[in-house]
């Protein structure tokens, strides 16, 4: 846990945000990811996460096992006009590839949307007209790591 603590401070500083601004702004999600994904750059295995989102409307994902973690920049999003009001990761899902793409708190009307990167830009190009990409949303709730 230190060297997360460790690891978000020396990214903040990196990128010139103050690093007392690096807190969640709420409480904690978990969520059970039954696949391999990618979170921006990085590729997390399967698992359950602790998802935070900080200030600098950055996602802090992290097995509590810390067998894994990833930081990655996001901006916010409005969640979609369907009436359901639970926490939810949301994923792009194309041939054997994840990619979290959103993250919403239960009761949040909007929360956060996650940029795809490049690599997984140009692979979306590729796929054929007729392999369409597919969203799967996986449950999240507000709690402790237990």
């Amino acid at each position: 846990m230190k060297s997360i603590a460790f690891a978000a401070l020396s990214f903040t500083a990196l990128i010139g945000v103050p690093a007392g601004s690096a807190q969640p702004l709420a409480d904690s999600l978990f969520a059970t990811v039954p696949f391999d994904f990618h979170a921006g750059r990085t590729v997390l295995p399967a698992g359950r996460y602790e998802v935070k989102r900080t200030v600098s409307n950055m996602i802090i994902l992290h097995r509590p096992d810390g067998l894994a973690s990833a930081f990655v920049v996001a901006a916010g999003r409005s969640r979609p006009e369907s009436g359901e009001l639970g926490g939810v990761l949301r994923f792009e899902h194309y041939r054997d590839q994840y990619l979290l793409t959103e993250v919403f708190a239960p009761d949040a009307a909007s929360g956060l949307g996650i940029h795809a990167p490049k690599v997984w830009k140009e692979m979306k190009e590729s796929v054929a007209a007729g392999d369409a990409p597919r969203t799967i949303e996986i449950a999240a709730f507000r709690g402790s790591a237990r």
